[in-house]
This record gives C-alpha cells, structure tokens and sequence, in this order.
C-alpha cells in the first residue's frame, strides 16, 4: 500500500510548501490543487465545472503514493478521500496566516510572478476586505470554519493518521523527521 497524503489548512498556512517539500523527500509525486483548478483569469474549476475538477485529481493521483495540497476538501472527498492515509493539517494562528499572506502577495505582485499558467497577483484587491475576491476577507472568514471542520474530520476518522501542526517550528520539525 502507497503513501497517499493530503495537506491541509488555511490559504498561506504552507500546504504547497509542506506538500512539495514532503513529496521531495520521500520520491513520491506532489500534486498542487491550485495548479489544477485554476485556469486563465482565475477561474475555478472547482466552481465552474466540478466534474473536471474532479476527473483532473482522480488522474492526477492515478499512482499508488502521491502528496495533494490544497483546501478542497469537498472535492477531495469526492475522489480521494478514501485512499489518503495521512492528513497533514496546517493550523496555524490567523495574525501567522494574515502576515504570511500580505508578504507572500506582495512578493508576488512586486516580481509579476506566473501563477499557475496565466494568472497574476493583483495585491491590492487582497485588501478590499468587503470583497469575496480578498485573500484577507477569505482568510479570515474561513479561519474558524476551517478548524470546526478539521476538528470534526478528526472526530469521523479514526482510522487515518492525522498531524495537526500548530507552528511553524511544528512544521519545520515534522518535515525534518519525516521518512
């Protein structure tokens, strides 16, 4: 039986970051959730067309390991969810997240870094926090009901292995120790 590994947590917690870094280390393949659901102009599969969202993970973790990253976790259910063995949670403090998320966006909008294709960061939309479109109305809105339900599929499942990685020295230590 494969690794198959699904990593979690709030938008800028590090899922693709941990994802990537885990998949490197242990040879097995990474598959970055972003970079399937999103297509030109920021348009979302997972919104405007559910069914190939979900065909694109079942292929993309057609192999017997794989690591995902990202926060699906409907969609993730919808295909995978049976198969993951491990669930590595990223929960982190929102005042983490908020300063992860400006600098990471600034970064991003300073270099015109290519996202997933051909897409852009439009930093200062992030601050229209009255906005569906802020990654800071999002984070922030999301944060609480993101935990409830981590909370709860930690309740339903006790037969996957599940880190909840509070810190960010949490997480430096568990990648270091993983194998």
């Amino acid at each position: 039986m494969g690794r198959r590994i699904y990593v979690v947590g709030n938008t800028c917690s590090g899922k693709s970051t941990v994802g990537n870094k885990i998949a490197n280390k242990t040879n097995i393949p990474f598959v970055e959730l972003d970079a399937i659901n999103f297509l030109p102009n920021w348009i979302g599969l997972s919104e405007h067309d559910p069914q190939l969202f979900h065909a694109k993970i079942i292929d993309a973790t057609k192999s017997d390991s794989w690591v995902i990253a990202g926060s699906y976790e409907e969609h993730v259910r919808a295909t995978v969810w049976e198969d993951i063995n491990l669930i590595i949670w990223l929960d982190l403090p929102i005042l983490t997240i908020l300063g992860r998320l400006i600098k990471r966006s600034w970064h991003r909008w300073r270099t015109h870094e290519l996202l997933w294709g051909t897409n852009y960061e439009n930093f200062f939309k992030h601050f229209k926090i009255w906005s569906n479109d802020s990654l800071l109305f999002w984070a922030v809105t999301q944060h609480a009901k993101k935990r409830r339900r981590m909370l709860a599929v930690i309740g339903e499942n006790h037969n996957v292995e599940i880190a909840r990685l509070r810190s960010s020295k949490e997480i430096n230590s568990f990648i270091e120790s993983f194998d």
